[in-house]
């Protein structure tokens, strides 16, 4: 693919670096001193757009104006995202955009994903626990807050027995 890389900075470089490895050419190499026109695009497939927040939306539609999609990974600039949508739609354009392309950002991603539904899990068996153990009968009010009895007769908040089951399926 012949591809552009608006914002040839450390990122840019390190891109230019993967890309050439796989057989791509660099048609562009743009930075803040070097800027380019949309008539610069010509012969390019994509643009791979990782420039300044306060640059990034030009550079976005100088690729509509090329009709060459555009891969942003640049962030900032998203107060100005409905105008950009706006007119990638109406012209029939192609744009990718992320908050972030760091992979080690995208793992802790994944992770808060998994972590979520882990989380999702624990609640309803948590609940499921607390109704097998107590009851919906054990259920009483004191003080004013939630409460289960246990069985030695002393009360305690749903979120003390929570804790304790939490640390016994540590343990376990």
């Amino acid at each position: 693919m012949k591809i552009a890389i608006s914002g040839y900075g450390k990122m840019g470089k390190e891109i230019e670096e993967f890309l050439v490895k796989r057989g791509h050419e660099i048609t562009l190499r743009s930075t803040s001193q070097t800027p380019y026109k949309a008539d610069d695009l010509k012969g390019t497939d994509v643009v791979i757009e990782f420039s300044e927040p306060n640059v990034a939306v030009d550079n976005i539609f100088k690729c509509f104006e090329s009709n060459v999609p555009v891969v942003v990974g640049t962030t900032g600039w998203y107060n100005r995202l409905p105008e950009v949508r706006e007119a990638c739609l109406s012209d029939n354009q192609s744009l990718f955009y992320a908050t972030n392309f760091s992979i080690g950002v995208n793992v802790v991603f994944h992770l808060n994903k998994q972590l979520a539904k882990i989380m999702d899990a624990y609640e309803e068996y948590e609940h499921a626990f607390l109704r097998a153990s107590f009851g919906e009968t054990g259920q009483t009010k004191r003080d004013g807050h939630h409460a289960c009895r246990r069985h030695h007769g002393e009360y305690t908040s749903q979120n003390e027995v929570g804790k304790t089951i939490r640390r016994n399926i540590r343990m376990n």
